[in-house]
């Protein structure tokens, strides 16, 4: 199980978020401070109607009043419920048949952490974990997207729902027949006739055709 690039970077960003405002702690307030950098969890953060300028400044807040201490050359500690939220992240990828860890499934994780402020000021704003893993799975938008997105696809792996499925991944072959673009059938009149009365049966319309392999 890997961490995403991405996701490595956001956790780096919480660390450094820590050191610099002497916080003794790297809390699950400091990880989702720095999953507003990951293009990934931002997107599905504002596809579940998150405002994240104001999530940001709720942060902020937040930390602005948590006590400082003087670290040295001491690193901050990471918190339980940090390292429950990673392992519950890895746990959930694990069972999907991924490898890797991304920043999305972590936010997902994060809800399990009921008691957190980090938990509260999401859904403050109207969040639930059912609205991220939607959208991370089937790429459902609780607010209409107001900028280009890469869709679902960016923060899980998954494809982005596709507005027309049989115009991508089957061939309208009456439109190739108007357009003259299939070989004609040459040879097997009686055949195609036959066929052709079998199918227009209003019941038992299937034909079977017997022969030898490759004769078509």
């Amino acid at each position: 199980m890997t961490l995403s690039r991405e996701l490595t970077i956001a956790l780096s960003l919480a660390l450094d978020e820590a050191r610099e405002r002497g916080h003794e702690f790297i809390t699950l307030e400091h990880v989702l401070y720095a999953l507003l950098t990951d293009p990934s969890s931002a997107e599905a953060l504002e596809a579940c109607g998150v405002d994240l300028k104001k999530l940001e400044k709720a942060l902020d807040a937040f930390f602005g009043g948590q006590e400082k201490v003087e670290l040295g050359d001491d690193e901050p500690v990471q918190t339980e419920a940090f390292r429950r939220c990673l392992n519950r992240a890895a746990l959930h990828v694990q069972s999907s048949g991924k490898t890797e860890i991304r920043g999305p499934n972590v936010l997902v994780a994060l809800f399990e952490e009921k008691d957190s402020h980090a938990v509260h000021m999401l859904r403050e704003q109207g969040v639930e974990k059912l609205d991220v893993t939607s959208f991370i799975a089937h790429g459902r938008r609780k607010v209409p997207a107001t900028r280009p997105t890469q869709g679902a696809g960016a923060e899980t792996g998954e494809s982005a729902p596709i507005k027309d499925p049989l115009g991508q991944f089957c061939v309208n072959l009456n439109e190739k027949a108007k357009n003259g673009k299939i070989d004609p059938l040459i040879g097997r009149g009686p055949e195609l006739e036959r066929t052709i009365q079998v199918l227009a049966r209003r019941r038992k319309n299937n034909p079977l055709y017997l022969g030898d392999a490759g004769v078509g």
